[in-house]
Order: C-alpha cells, then structure tokens, then sequence
C-alpha cells in the first residue's frame, strides 16, 4: 500500500482499522529507513529532493500521545543518517522550484502546511525549509531569485520574524513580494495557526489571496539603500589575498605552460579546503568545464588520486564538454541548473567555476572581434550573478605577453584578477598581472611532477602531472611543527606494527626505490586517533591529519599512491 499523499503504512493501517490482518512487510522503494532506532516508525513525512527529484532528505513525525517529535533523515555519502542536512539545506519542493520556473510561488512555515497549501493552491509550487523558525537562515534561497513571492506567516512571533527575515533576504532578488497575513482577515485566529488548520476546518481562503495587495513591478536594476550598504571586512577570500569569492579570473599563458594543470591543481585545493601555495581557501563546489577534452581532466585526476590529493565525496565535479558563452542563454541557464543541482547533491555552495578554455566556449567566434568577447563577458557575469561562485578562463597569451591574454581589450578590462603563467620548464611562474580589489600578489614558482598512471596492453605507459611548489624537494625539514613530527612518527610506527607489502609491480614502475612496507592510508589515520596523536570531533581530527599529511607530501617525506603510503627514502 502506498499513499502519495505522504502518509506512512502504520498510519494507513491504523485510520483503516485493519488490525489482525496481514498485509505484508513495509517497504521503501527509495530504500530510506522506516524505522528509528528508539521512537520506531513514524507516523507521517515529508521528502525533501533535489532538482532531478532524489530524495536528499526526510522530515520524518512521531505523533507521541499529545505531542509531536521530528527527526531529519539525511542521504550522505556513508548512506542515509539520523542527521540535519549541511547547511545550506534545499527547499522543500525544489525540484518544481527548478523546472517549472514560471509558477508563482508560496512560502510557508513547515512542511505539513506546505503539503496542506499546495493542495489548496494548485497553481503555485509551495515551499518551506526545514527545521522551523529558528533555522530559516540556514537554507539556500537562491532558487526564489526572480520569482513572483507570496509569504504566508504562521500566527505567531516567531513564524512572523522568520518570514521577516525571508522578505528582506529576498527583497532585491524576488521578481515581487508581498505578504498574506492571515490575522489581518480573522484577527482571533490562536497562536500557531498556519493553512494545516485551514485546510482541517475546510475554511476558504481563497479570497485571502485575490484581495491581496499587487505589489509595485520589481526596479529592472538591483540596487541596496545606504542604511543595508556594508561590507565584511572580515569575509573569507576564496583563495587568500589573490581571489574573493565570485571574482572574475583569468588565467593565461602561452601552451605548455601548465596553466590547466595549475588551475585544476588551485580547484582541488578549493574543494577540499587545504591551502593553496601558502594561501588559505574557502571550501566550496568546484565546477570544472573540459571543453578541451574529458580525457586529460581525467588523467589528472587519475593523478592526483594516486597521491592521495582527493578525498572520497570531494566537491569536484567535471562538465564533459565545452559550454557556450557566445550565442545565448541556453547553454549557461542549463550550466546554472545543474550548479545547484550538484549543490544540493554536495550540501555546499559553489565556490569556482572552471571554463577551460576561453577559446571553446565561444565556438565560432573571435577572442580578438569586440562583440564575440562582450558577449562571452556578458553570459559569464550571468553566470557568477545566479550562483555566486568565482569563475576562471583559462587563455592563450598573446603575441606581446606585456598587453596581455590574446583577443580584446575588453577582456582584460572586465576581469578582477588576473594570473600570467609562464615557462615551459620546471621551474615554471605564475605572476598576479592585474588586481581590481586586492593588492597584487607576489610571484610563486612551481613544477610539474610526473605521475605514471598505467601501462597500455600494448605496452604504452600512460602519465600525467601533478602540480608542486618549485623546490620544495630542497626544503629544510626541520620546520615541521610538533604535530607534523608526531603524525611522522604515528606513521613510522604504524608501519613496523600494521604494514603491509607493497605491490612491486605498480611502485617499482614509477619510484626508483621500493618501500619495505606501505599502509591503507585510512589505517595509518585511525592509529593516530587510537594514540591521541589525533583528538577532537570527526571534523576537526579529519582537517588536522589532512593538514600535516600534505605538508609531509610536499617535504617529499612520505609518498601516497593508489590509497597507500610509505616513507620516502
């Protein structure tokens, strides 16, 4: 048995009165839990899904005597959890949100009224967040953008503060707002009433809603009054003191000089949130679009798994082909969907946008013709406007490297930051030309080291680079801290207690040397923790051994491959 309308088997067979009889186990076709732990199945629930309509999170109630318990039930990478969702959390109702873009749409407090206001309301997608009043801020209000916005408060202080709270969130982004106060018709309604009450006392409320104030036409230009005007000072930069959160970056150079690879090598820092040439970062979704083929952006990444330089569920997703900034909006609003469709499958904000190159996403056009490039400048803004992630090109330079990447001046004019990638030897270089609202950055050296991925059955050895500060290998090694000693010393130890043979076929084939032992990197992390070299909550031991494991990687100390490591000798 199956109720579409959200209701659970227990619940069906209670209201049918159907006790003593067998009507087979409770299944979930999605394979979500029914069950908790301690409170046992719920009573009813409402799906949260993403754009393409997974269900990513479950609101799920136990009706316990007179009172009411929700619990969230997440999907994670670990499967699904007892678990709020990250935050920023989706919208209830976001895969309408996201397809039918024309629909009107309602906003309402909890998702029994929400369910209860769209079979009410047919006509608009009715939406709420999840976790009440008080979380309000912790979801992604980025799919309202736009639209045509009608708040409905529950009666009482804190539902009317929450929809406050969204009208001035969405008060330069909404296409209109206004609001339906439900006290302003029936001034005694008690405390807590929402439209679940209106819908089980079968009261209209249609009118409500057509006498509603029409609001004034949204100004066709954004703009802020000078009372909201700030600006946090204290803000994380995506990359620190090079790139702000939704800049416009350029990365250029002549070919062969590693400019893809140090671009890709900055994205997987981001993704993962580790340092960046010395450079703290903001972790966030990193898109990247291959328009110079799949294949190299998978080799490198092929690469960089072998080293261990990215972690299972990583925020790093790549386009497959070129995208088009040149004849339309078709290809970009299609890019932005699928940015918060990755977004809401990743449970963070997008960060950077890759669009690799320049010259493939604007097919049939001319880097050096005026119109081409401003149209090309126009559908990135675009793009960095809907999603709020930074976007880098990746060029060619042009014939004078001192005016520039090849093509119009326009180019160089509109970007915020700009990166010169030069050398087509180790040590190659990468120089801060232009910086709108930064001072420019000094000069970092860096090189490519091979990495053999595998050999062909016809006895080709496939490879691919991986990206290193220039002359770290010379680095003094006493300038690890206290920790980075001790995980060391963790790992020599977990090595002569826990260590295993190595596979002398895949190391021999790309060291010179063949360790005596390896260990399961995840191994040598959990020995850590059971020494209390490693303490504190999941996160924070995580960040920590993340940490110290890269700086050992770069004082080419230890060598990580194939989710092995070992001490360099």
């Amino acid at each position: 048995m199956v109720c579409y309308a959200g209701c659970t088997y227990a619940s069906i067979v209670n209201a049918l009165g159907a006790y003593g009889v067998e009507l087979g186990a409770p299944t979930d076709r999605e394979g979500i839990p029914t069950e908790h732990g301690s409170l046992g199945a719920y009573t009813s629930y409402w799906d949260y899904r993403d754009p393409s309509g997974r269900v990513v999170m479950r609101i799920c109630r136990w009706d316990v005597g007179n009172r009411k318990e929700l619990r969230p039930l997440t999907r994670t990478i670990e499967g699904w959890k007892w678990t709020a969702h990250a935050v920023p959390r989706p919208l209830f109702n976001l895969d309408q949100l996201v397809n039918e873009p024309e629909r009107p749409v309602m906003v309402v407090e909890g998702e029994k009224a929400a369910a209860a206001a769209a079979r009410m309301f047919p006509k608009v997608v009715v939406t709420t967040w999840p976790g009440g009043a008080q979380s309000v801020g912790h979801a992604d209000w980025s799919q309202i953008e736009g639209r045509h916005v009608t708040l409905v408060p529950d009666c009482d202080k804190p539902g009317i503060q929450a929809m406050q709270w969204v009208a001035k969130a969405l008060a330069s982004k909404a296409a209109s707002i206004r609001v339906v106060d439900p006290r302003a018709h029936v001034p005694d309604l008690p405390d807590g009433w929402d439209l679940a009450d209106a819908e089980n006392e079968a009261r209209d409320v249609s009118d409500w809603f057509a006498e509603a104030e029409q609001p004034a036409p949204k100004p066709a230009l954004p703009y802020v009054w000078a009372d909201d005007f700030d600006i946090d000072l204290n803000a994380d930069q995506l990359v620190e003191d090079l790139i702000f959160p939704g800049a416009f970056v350029l990365a250029y150079g002549e070919s062969n000089t590693g400019k893809t690879f140090l671009v890709f090598d900055m994205g997987i820092a981001i993704a993962h949130g580790r340092p960046w040439f010395g450079r703290e970062t903001k972790r966030g979704l990193v898109v990247y679009i291959a328009g110079e083929g799949f294949m190299g952006v998978a080799l490198r990444k092929k690469a960089y798994d072998m080293r261990g330089l990215i972690e299972p569920g990583a925020p790093f997703a790549v386009v497959k082909r070129a995208v088009d900034f040149l004849t339309g909006p078709s290809d970009t609003t299609d890019l932005i969907a699928l940015v918060k469709q990755l977004e809401a499958e990743r449970g963070v904000p997008c960060a950077l946008i890759v669009v690799d190159t320049l010259a493939r996403a604007i097919p049939g056009g001319s880097d050096a013709e005026g119109a081409d490039m401003g149209s090309f400048i126009a559908n990135a803004d675009a793009v960095r406007q809907a999603t709020g992630a930074a976007l880098i090109a990746i060029h060619h330079a042009g014939k004078d490297l001192s005016k520039g990447a090849r093509g119009h001046s326009s180019l160089r004019a509109a970007v915020d930051t700009e990166l010169l990638i030069e050398g087509q030897q180790d040590p190659r270089t990468c120089t801060n030309t232009k910086q709108r609202d930064l001072d420019r950055a000094q000069p970092f050296t860096f090189q490519l080291e091979l990495q053999v991925i595998a050999t062909t059955d016809k006895g080709k050895t496939v490879t691919s680079c991986v990206v290193k500060p220039a002359g770290m290998s010379s680095a003094p090694r006493n300038k690890l801290t206290t920790q980075q000693r001790l995980v060391l010393n963790g790992l020599r130890d977990a090595l002569r207690e826990q260590g295993e043979l190595p596979n002398i076929d895949v190391i021999s084939g790309t060291f010179s040397h063949v360790p005596d032992r390896v260990l399961p990197v995840p191994v040598w992390r959990e020995f850590l923790r059971a020494r209390d070299i490693l303490v504190g909550t999941d996160e924070a031991t995580k960040k920590a051994f993340n940490r110290a494991k890269e700086t050992l990687q770069l004082q080419e100390l230890i060598h990580i491959q194939d989710g092995y490591v070992w001490l360099r000798k």
